[in-house]
Protein backbone atom coordinates (compact mmCIF):
# COMPACT_ATOMS: atom_id res chain seq x y z
CA UNK A 1 0.00 0.00 0.00
CA UNK A 2 1.54 3.08 -0.92
CA UNK A 3 0.85 6.40 1.54
CA UNK A 4 2.05 9.71 2.12
CA UNK A 5 1.86 11.74 4.87
CA UNK A 6 1.97 15.61 4.56
CA UNK A 7 2.29 18.65 6.45
CA UNK A 8 -1.08 20.67 6.31
CA UNK A 9 -0.54 24.27 4.36
CA UNK A 10 -3.13 25.09 2.13
CA UNK A 11 -6.82 25.75 2.93
CA UNK A 12 -7.85 22.76 0.76
CA UNK A 13 -5.53 20.67 2.81
CA UNK A 14 -7.09 22.09 5.93
CA UNK A 15 -10.46 21.13 4.06
CA UNK A 16 -9.50 17.76 3.98
CA UNK A 17 -9.00 17.46 7.61
CA UNK A 18 -11.91 18.88 8.80
CA UNK A 19 -13.83 16.38 6.05
CA UNK A 20 -11.31 13.28 7.42
CA UNK A 21 -12.08 13.90 10.91
CA UNK A 22 -16.21 14.40 10.21
CA UNK A 23 -16.47 11.16 8.69
CA UNK A 24 -13.99 9.15 11.31
CA UNK A 25 -15.87 10.55 14.67
CA UNK A 26 -19.00 10.15 12.93
CA UNK A 27 -19.39 6.49 14.72
CA UNK A 28 -19.45 8.53 17.97
CA UNK A 29 -22.85 9.99 17.39
CA UNK A 30 -24.41 7.10 18.76
CA UNK A 31 -22.55 7.09 22.50
CA UNK A 32 -24.93 9.01 24.93
CA UNK A 33 -22.37 11.90 24.45
CA UNK A 34 -21.42 12.37 21.12
CA UNK A 35 -17.73 13.94 20.45
CA UNK A 36 -17.60 17.71 19.97
CA UNK A 37 -15.96 16.95 17.08
CA UNK A 38 -19.28 17.02 15.13
CA UNK A 39 -19.71 20.75 16.23
CA UNK A 40 -16.60 22.28 15.04
CA UNK A 41 -16.54 25.11 12.42
CA UNK A 42 -14.43 24.40 9.36
CA UNK A 43 -13.46 28.40 9.82
CA UNK A 44 -12.56 27.91 13.44
CA UNK A 45 -10.44 24.94 12.13
CA UNK A 46 -9.00 26.64 9.33
CA UNK A 47 -8.38 30.06 11.52
CA UNK A 48 -6.08 28.13 14.44
CA UNK A 49 -3.83 26.48 11.37
CA UNK A 50 -3.73 29.25 9.34
CA UNK A 51 -3.10 31.58 13.01
CA UNK A 52 -0.50 29.17 14.15
CA UNK A 53 -2.61 27.81 17.33
CA UNK A 54 -2.32 24.04 16.24
CA UNK A 55 -0.41 22.47 12.95
CA UNK A 56 -2.18 19.18 10.93
CA UNK A 57 -1.27 16.67 8.91
CA UNK A 58 -3.18 14.09 6.72
CA UNK A 59 -2.14 10.45 5.03
CA UNK A 60 -2.98 10.17 1.61
CA UNK A 61 -3.65 6.49 -0.03
CA UNK A 62 -3.16 7.09 -3.90
CA UNK A 63 -3.54 11.23 -3.51
CA UNK A 64 -7.03 10.69 -1.53
CA UNK A 65 -6.81 12.28 1.61
CA UNK A 66 -7.79 9.23 4.12
CA UNK A 67 -6.70 10.29 7.66
CA UNK A 68 -5.56 13.11 9.85
CA UNK A 69 -4.39 14.44 13.08
CA UNK A 70 -4.33 17.77 14.72
CA UNK A 71 -1.42 19.20 17.03
CA UNK A 72 0.45 21.65 18.97
CA UNK A 73 3.39 22.11 21.37
CA UNK A 74 2.03 22.37 25.04
CA UNK A 75 5.27 23.41 26.26
CA UNK A 76 9.11 23.06 25.84
CA UNK A 77 9.01 19.41 26.53
CA UNK A 78 5.82 18.04 25.13
CA UNK A 79 3.51 17.55 21.83
CA UNK A 80 -0.31 17.45 22.36
CA UNK A 81 -2.22 16.01 19.56
CA UNK A 82 -5.79 15.48 18.91
CA UNK A 83 -8.43 13.94 16.46
CA UNK A 84 -6.66 11.38 15.10
CA UNK A 85 -8.70 10.15 12.56
CA UNK A 86 -8.91 7.44 10.07
CA UNK A 87 -12.11 7.22 7.47
CA UNK A 88 -13.82 4.15 7.92
CA UNK A 89 -12.91 2.68 4.91
CA UNK A 90 -9.78 2.91 5.32
CA UNK A 91 -8.93 1.83 8.49
CA UNK A 92 -7.09 -1.50 9.83
CA UNK A 93 -3.95 -0.30 7.22
CA UNK A 94 -1.96 0.84 9.90
CA UNK A 95 -2.20 4.34 9.10
CA UNK A 96 -3.50 5.96 12.53
CA UNK A 97 0.27 3.96 13.72
CA UNK A 98 1.97 5.65 10.68
CA UNK A 99 1.14 9.10 11.81
CA UNK A 100 1.99 8.31 15.41
CA UNK A 101 5.24 7.50 14.02
CA UNK A 102 5.33 10.73 12.08
CA UNK A 103 4.32 12.15 15.28
CA UNK A 104 6.97 11.22 17.35
CA UNK A 105 9.56 12.14 14.54
CA UNK A 106 8.25 15.48 14.34
CA UNK A 107 8.40 15.60 18.21
CA UNK A 108 12.48 14.45 18.72
CA UNK A 109 12.89 17.01 15.57
CA UNK A 110 11.62 19.79 17.50
CA UNK A 111 13.48 18.71 20.84
CA UNK A 112 10.42 17.57 22.25
CA UNK A 113 10.40 14.86 25.26
CA UNK A 114 7.25 13.11 24.91
CA UNK A 115 3.63 13.28 22.70
CA UNK A 116 0.69 13.01 24.78
CA UNK A 117 -2.76 12.85 23.75
CA UNK A 118 -6.63 13.02 26.00
CA UNK A 119 -8.71 10.03 25.41
CA UNK A 120 -12.36 9.11 26.03
CA UNK A 121 -12.41 6.56 29.00
CA UNK A 122 -15.72 5.04 27.32
CA UNK A 123 -13.89 4.01 24.13
CA UNK A 124 -11.58 1.59 25.53
CA UNK A 125 -10.65 0.20 21.73
CA UNK A 126 -8.90 3.75 21.91
CA UNK A 127 -7.08 3.49 24.91
CA UNK A 128 -5.77 -0.40 23.81
CA UNK A 129 -4.50 0.94 20.34
CA UNK A 130 -2.52 3.91 22.44
CA UNK A 131 -1.28 0.37 24.73
CA UNK A 132 -0.60 -0.94 21.71
CA UNK A 133 1.75 1.68 20.47
CA UNK A 134 3.62 2.31 24.08
CA UNK A 135 1.69 4.95 25.35
CA UNK A 136 1.11 4.72 28.87
CA UNK A 137 -1.91 6.46 31.11
CA UNK A 138 -0.51 9.66 33.09
CA UNK A 139 -3.48 10.58 34.88
CA UNK A 140 -7.38 10.26 34.58
CA UNK A 141 -9.55 13.53 34.56
CA UNK A 142 -13.21 14.84 33.95
CA UNK A 143 -13.75 17.50 31.78
CA UNK A 144 -16.36 19.66 30.42
CA UNK A 145 -15.95 19.76 26.20
CA UNK A 146 -16.93 22.10 24.61
CA UNK A 147 -20.02 21.46 23.89
CA UNK A 148 -20.42 21.63 27.49
CA UNK A 149 -20.98 18.03 28.68
CA UNK A 150 -19.43 16.16 31.61
CA UNK A 151 -16.38 13.90 29.70
CA UNK A 152 -14.01 11.14 31.97
CA UNK A 153 -10.91 11.16 29.89
CA UNK A 154 -7.64 9.74 29.97
CA UNK A 155 -4.09 11.44 29.80
CA UNK A 156 -2.18 8.79 27.72
CA UNK A 157 1.38 9.73 26.98
CA UNK A 158 4.74 8.06 25.24
CA UNK A 159 8.55 9.37 25.83
CA UNK A 160 10.26 10.33 22.18
CA UNK A 161 13.99 9.83 23.48
CA UNK A 162 15.37 7.19 21.50
CA UNK A 163 18.35 5.43 23.14
CA UNK A 164 21.17 4.39 21.33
Amino acid sequence: MEYEIKLVETVKEIEYVYQTMQDAFREYNKYDTPSSAMNEKLSTLVDSIRGGAEQAILVYINGKPVGSVRFKEMDEASLYFFRLSVIPEARGKGLAKKMLEWLEEYARDNKKDQITCRVRKDTPQNISFYHSNQFEMEKEETIINKDGNVIDTVIMAKGTTVFV
